[in-house]
């Protein structure tokens, strides 16, 4: 339920000149204003988190208080269930500036040889970033609603 100063501070120092964004374990902080603290000291830029929620939408309230109290010492990017029909408001309502997204699809392999004992299952799928979305949700960021 607290951050490990020590043990973050030395995984920033060894990947220097690299930033690191901490991750959402800070959404299971007990204190999370007391973890702010502690992750800004540790020397991260940034930190990924829904607001101690299962998505951002429900955690932007603790958000936008995040934002507030990290006085532009350090990131708050909402991460969660953000998506093309989120972000905006999500934007509006946090005050977030940057935001965390996974935007995959399946994909088919461009293996030219299948394995017949395979077929019909998932093995020749692959999980890429998909960038006719990451389109639509920066336009959606925007405030462009346009198709």
């Amino acid at each position: 339920g607290t951050i490990n100063k020590k043990y973050t501070a030395t995984i920033v120092d060894m990947v220097y000149p690299l930033e690191v964004t901490f991750h959402r374990a800070f959404d299971r902080c007990v204190r999370p204003f007391e973890a702010l603290d502690d992750i800004v000291e540790a020397g991260c830029q940034r930190i990924l988190t829904s607001g101690q929620q299962q998505t951002a939408t429900d955690g932007k309230a603790l958000i936008k208080e995040l934002i507030i109290a990290a006085a532009n010492e350090i990131i708050i990017m909402p991460g969660s269930g953000v998506q093309i029909d989120t972000i905006k408001n999500l934007a509006e309502q946090t005050g977030a500036v940057e935001f965390h997204a996974s935007l995959r699809k399946k994909n088919k392999s461009n293996m030219e040889f299948l394995h017949p004992s395979f077929s019909g299952t998932d093995d020749y799928l692959q999980l890429a970033i998909d960038k006719e979305a990451v389109a639509a949700l920066r336009k959606a960021a925007a405030g462009d609603t346009k198709k």
